[in-house]
């Protein structure tokens, strides 16, 4: 948390604004604090998401679920009732503070990070795959061994509580 400049604590986060400085219907002005917002349905109660506040993500990946929201991405500060939720909090204040620049870049960078650890996810998965069939194939094996050493008499199968 960072001390404004009133002392109140403050948390920062990433909120997606639409053209225009326009969010859901409240013009934003960078740097300028906002307070009381209403929900979207006009009502008035509790902060919280979903339901009232001026909401942002405290994690930039948190905040791409929201992209559909806006077109340009900000870093906010946030102060007054917080409440978070699962990937997202409402505040009763809260201040665009700057605009993130290269979001196509940093999106770009972001699925290469995400292509490369599914690869290597499923460069893992193959290698057990094949520690697998290699498995299945010593114990087709041992099968047909056994059965060479009985004259080509079928086993009595194991029951399946049975561990060899």
């Amino acid at each position: 948390m960072i001390a404004n400049e009133n002392s109140e604590k403050t948390i920062a986060g990433y909120k997606w604004v639409g053209a225009g400085l326009m969010t859901r219907g409240h013009q934003w002005t960078v740097g300028k604090w906002f307070a009381n917002p209403v929900n979207v349905a006009g009502c008035t109660g509790a902060i919280g998401p979903c339901y009232r506040g001026f909401h942002a993500s405290t994690r930039l990946v948190d905040a791409l679920e929201w992209c559909g929201n806006g077109t340009r991405l900000f870093i906010v500060e946030a102060r007054g009732e917080i409440v978070h939720g699962y990937n997202k909090f409402a505040a009763s204040e809260m201040r665009l503070v700057a605009e993130v620049k290269n979001v196509p870049l940093i999106f770009s960078r972001f699925a290469r990070l995400c292509a490369r650890r599914a690869a290597m996810h499923a460069r893992g998965a193959l290698a057990m795959r094949v520690m697998l069939d290699v498995s299945e194939a010593a114990r087709a094996a041992r099968v047909a061994r056994d059965a060479a050493r009985r004259g080509g008499r079928p086993s009595r199968a194991p029951s399946p509580r049975t561990r060899r």
